[in-house]
């Protein structure tokens, strides 16, 4: 697996937060979910916890790092999941990998495909 690639000529300026959970996180999970539109329990499945530890974070327990991972991941496919989980506004930014895809695939751009289509 490659690494990503920095641009070491633009420093990005990095604000150091609090480790500690925020205050509202029953409320940002609660928001996640609903913006979901997912009961408790599927949430938990699709986290991969236990119902009961999806009940111990609603009464202000703290996910590990591998449950805040799946959060993030989980937050990430829903519009505007990861900022209500987050508290902060975010623009997420997908990268299609056009090289992956066949020349006559769809791009959902209004073109037949990367070379156009092709006339054999």
């Amino acid at each position: 697996m490659s690494s990503p690639r920095v641009n070491a000529a633009a420093p990005v300026e990095i604000v150091p937060s609090s480790p500690l959970m925020p205050d509202d996180f029953v409320l940002r999970l609660t928001a996640l979910k609903e913006l979901a539109g997912l009961t408790w329990e599927r949430m938990a499945s699709l986290l991969g916890v236990d119902c009961r530890q999806l009940w111990r974070w609603r009464q202000g327990g703290v996910p590990g790092g591998g449950a805040m991972l799946s959060l993030v991941r989980l937050a990430l496919q829903v519009p505007g999941g990861l900022a209500a989980l987050t508290g902060q506004d975010v623009l997420v930014v997908r990268i299609v990998n056009y090289g992956s895809m066949p020349a006559d695939a769809p791009t959902g751009d209004g073109r037949e495909g990367i070379g156009g289509g092709r006339e054999d």
